[in-house]
């Protein structure tokens, strides 16, 4: 009957996550029902109450109740067992009591396992106990377990360090001078887990013990990290590490060039982004599609009109890239920002004489470079061949259609398809559409009339919409002429 309890437990265990409370409730109330039916729980049914209780800071005082309820039915404790009581007193933070029951246990021959070690060494760190900690440490690598096993052993192994920078080094440190092998896989996960924490300075502390260790970090772990820093708004020394780590032998890849430029591009750092992609070029690195898409995107938000001729001059003549819809949009989306409208009806008309494949993203960036460039018969010309060739429009093409001929002053055409056209293909407009609209005609001598039927369009047909932007009743203006 325990292997029910037992099965329930570890079932109600995973869920604990989510309810806590309900959950460890639930699991001492069956705990009752079966001391009162006089069945007796075993080793592993007790063991999985109290990791319950671990998870749950409430209800964590309960695990000396259950481990003193172990011995009062002579029940044999295990290894898990002291496993979780260790790591109680870890949480608590009273680390003298970890390692008297480190003690206790090898006085029962209970043989302790790398979970153990990953607790015990810890505690013997922040007592100051440095030597006894690398010892244990060098018995735990030597115990046959997997290496993946082993990295996570690692990873609980510095979380219980708690934080504490200093400790983290010092131990390290340590690890360097008694020589202690570890596995580069092993550092490489723990590196990775601390850049995804994120912390930054512990993944460098890991990184250093690793290199004055004679080890060699791969692609993978050196791009996370670099990523990292410029994401820390650490563009500067972002460039000094790709410098130093250049000096190891590394050699990048091109997915490692892409992801930091590509990061750069991001954080809005197009200078060091451009930096990077001539150190490509330098290293004959060749760069792909998402390379030059990057940058692009950089260029255009930087409004370097040269440098994205530059980049669409070798993203011509690179045989090794096949120009794809995402390169044609960046280079449009970049024009358009740098002003240079022809540049962007050029590639429009490539793609549409070659019969090249279009997407909604190509329709929204030439609907509102036309708009932009007031090219008012282009705009016409590109809706009408749209709707000739069936193509699936979105609802932010009608966005940019509708903004492109109201900043034209053809608000009749504009009010036209958002009150008709827009509601019969089954859109429901959006909020900007409506306030873009409504901002030019705001601008237009004896436009109100189109405003207001706008706006009493808007409360009729969509009450949430009108609520959401706040379209108030307006009082109406009694007149002497309209009262006779």
């Amino acid at each position: 009957m325990f292997k029910f309890f037992t099965h329930l437990a570890l079932s109600q265990k995973r869920a604990a996550i989510f309810r806590h409370g309900f959950i460890v409730t639930t699991q001492l109330r069956l705990v009752n029902n079966f001391v009162k039916s006089n069945a007796k729980l075993d080793i592993v049914a007790y063991n999985e109450l109290m990791r319950v209780n671990l998870r749950s800071n409430e209800h964590i005082k309960k695990i000396a109740d259950l481990y003193d309820e172990v011995i009062r039915n002579d029940i044999e404790p295990n290894v898990a067992t002291f496993n979780i009581l260790m790591e109680m007193w870890i949480k608590e933070g009273d680390i003298n009591k970890v390692s008297g029951l480190y003690q206790q246990m090898l006085d029962k021959g209970i043989r302790p396992n790398s979970v153990t070690f990953s607790i015990v060494i810890p505690a013997q760190v922040i007592s100051g106990k440095t030597d006894q900690a690398l010892e244990l440490l060098q018995k735990m690598i030597s115990m046959e377990e997997s290496l993946e096993h082993k990295s996570r052993i690692f990873y609980k192994l510095f979380q219980n360090l708690k934080g504490d920078l200093a400790l983290t080094k010092n131990f390290l440190q340590g690890i360097v001078d008694h020589k202690i092998n570890i596995d580069h896989k092993i550092y490489n996960d723990l590196i990775n887990a601390y850049v995804k924490k994120p912390d930054l300075n512990g993944a460098f502390e890991i990184y250093n013990a690793f290199i004055n260790q004679g080890g060699m970090i791969d692609v993978i772990t050196f791009t996370n990290m670099i990523k990292a820093i410029i994401q820390a708004d650490k563009a500067e020394e972002a460039m000094q590490f790709y410098y130093e780590v250049k000096q190891t032998g590394i050699q990048l890849d091109t997915q490692a060039y892409t992801i930091m430029l590509d990061t750069f591009v991001k954080m809005r750092r197009t200078a060091e982004a451009q930096k990077i992609f001539v150190e490509m070029r330098r290293s004959k690195v060749k760069p792909n599609v998402i390379t030059y898409t990057s940058l692009i995107n950089g260029l255009g938000q930087a409004y370097n009109y040269d440098g994205v001729r530059n980049v669409h001059s070798l993203v011509r003549m690179d045989l090794n890239v096949e120009l794809d819809i995402g390169i044609y949009n960046a280079l449009m989306d970049a024009y358009n920002r740098c002003g240079y409208i022809h540049q962007v009806l050029l590639i429009w008309d490539l793609l549409i004489i070659g019969e090249l494949p279009i997407d909604n993203s190509t329709v929204s960036i030439i609907l509102d470079s036309c708009g932009y460039g007031r090219v008012i018969h282009r705009i016409l010309n590109i809706w009408k061949y749209l709707h000739d060739k069936k193509f699936p429009l979105n609802l932010n093409n009608y966005h940019s259609y509708i903004e492109a001929l109201a900043r034209n002053q053809l608000f009749d055409e504009a009010k036209n398809v958002l009150m008709n056209e827009l509601k019969n293909k089954g859109f429901k407009p959006e909020a900007k559409t409506i306030r873009s609209l409504l901002n030019f005609l705001h601008d237009v001598p004896k436009k109100s009339r189109c405003e207001y039927e706008i706006i009493e369009w808007v409360r009729n047909e969509y009450p949430d919409l009108a609520k959401e932007m706040k379209f108030t009743e307006r009082k109406r203006v009694v007149t002497k002429a309209a009262i006779t």
